[in-house]
């Protein structure tokens, strides 16, 4: 089963990034780590005040969470800046045909063909406009559904998808 995926655009991106974005469960223990950090360091600085009381380590609790928000949010808009900005450069926007097979994803286009074996595919998802194919948890291709001439076309093709990549995933 082929698709040729063309007319990919900087929205197309811009949208599937923040999608993938909070579905990383590395993005979550990166918050984590950062509240936590924050949170030794606010903690810190009661103690050398000596001003320790519940009141004030519960505040510092909350800036600690919000904080980390703040930072995985500026994270994800400079992720989304430089794709943005980078998208062409990189060759996001470059069309390719797509090939599913038995032994695995080949891709061409004019920079050259490959393959990517079932095994080597970390994932497979898909939402209300777009399918992803993830190589690694932050590298994907992108096949945007409006591609598809029907929904049934597109449903075949996630259907065939899901069939060839769930018994290599089983093996890994």
């Amino acid at each position: 089963m082929q698709v040729h995926v063309a007319d990919i655009r900087r929205s197309d991106f811009v949208r599937s990034v923040p999608y993938m974005f909070v579905r990383l469960r590395v993005n979550w223990a990166f918050y984590g780590i950062v509240v936590g950090v924050l949170f030794a360091i606010l903690m810190c600085v009661l103690v050398v005040d000596d001003n320790v009381s519940f009141r004030w380590v519960a505040f510092f609790g909350v800036y600690a969470v919000v904080g980390g928000l703040v930072v995985m949010l500026f994270g994800l808009l400079c992720h989304l800046a430089c794709v943005a900005a980078m998208a062409k450069k990189a060759g996001l926007l470059h069309p390719f045909s797509l090939t599913l097979g038995e032994d695995g994803v080949r891709t061409q286009s004019a920079r050259g063909e490959g393959l990517l074996k079932w095994s080597a595919v970390a994932f497979v998802k898909r939402n209300k406009k777009y399918i992803f194919l993830g190589i690694t948890p932050y590298t994907f291709l992108l096949i945007p559904l409006r591609l598809f001439q029907s929904p049934q076309e597109s449903e075949a093709f996630w259907v065939r998808m899901c069939d060839l990549w769930r018994p290599n995933a089983q093996r890994a």
